[in-house]
């Protein structure tokens, strides 16, 4: 059987900050330097609310909210990704 919680680190300078684990019936959640977000990112280009993710019938979503600096994933700026591997997804490169 595929696992599907979502184990999420949040990375600065190789360095863990926060870890988070997320299952499929947790809801949509945000990303950004707004103090609403609901993972708190920092950084001048870090958007108020930047990026979000949910899980969506069998699989992940990383979706790009309009921010200004972007979601990337290896080295490609994305609108939507379905997160089916492990990836490293860069928040305002």
């Amino acid at each position: 059987m595929r696992r599907l919680e979502l184990h999420l680190e949040h990375r600065f300078k190789d360095r863990v900050l926060r870890s988070h684990r997320l299952r499929p019936e947790d809801k949509a959640r945000t990303m950004g330097s707004a103090n609403t977000a609901d993972f708190h990112l920092t950084g001048e280009q870090v958007s108020g609310f930047h990026a979000a993710i949910e899980f969506r019938q069998d699989h992940w979503m990383i979706s790009d909210t309009c921010s200004g600096s972007g979601t990337w994933i290896s080295k490609e700026a994305i609108v939507e990704y379905p997160i089916n591997e492990p990836i490293t997804v860069r928040i305002a490169q």
